[in-house]
C-alpha cells in the first residue's frame, strides 16, 4: 500500500488535489488494493472517538473508520471482505 501522492499515478494524484479542495482538506489519503482504490480524510478526534468506544472489535472499528472518512472511491473496498480485510491495517492507522 502507497500513501505517497508523488509515487501516485497522475490521475490519483489529480483526484487527490480535487478532493482536497472540494472538501477544504490538506490531507487525503489513498489506500490500494489490488486494483482497487479508496480515497480517506484524516480522522478528526470526534470520529477516532466514536470509532473506539463504539466498536466492540477491531473489524467494527475499521468499519466506523472507513465510513466515516471515506471520500471516494471502488465502493467494493467496503463491501468485499477481502479488499476490506486487505485495507484494514491501513485504516486503522489512520
Amino acid at each position: 500500500m502507497k500513501n505517497n501522492t508523488q509515487e501516485w499515478p497522475q490521475e490519483v494524484a489529480k483526484k487527490v488535489e480535487a478532493l482536497k479542495k472540494e472538501h477544504g482538506l490538506d490531507i487525503v489519503k489513498v489506500i490500494r488494493v489490488e486494483d482497487k482504490i479508496a480515497y480517506l480524510k484524516k480522522p478528526d478526534r470526534p470520529i477516532l472517538k466514536m470509532a473506539s468506544s463504539t466498536a466492540d472489535t477491531r473489524i467494527e472499528e475499521a468499519e466506523l473508520l472507513l465510513e466515516n472518512c471515506w471520500l471516494d472511491g471502488d465502493e467494493i473496498i467496503k463491501t468485499d471482505d477481502d479488499y476490506f480485510l486487505n485495507a484494514m491495517p491501513f485504516i486503522l492507522g489512520l
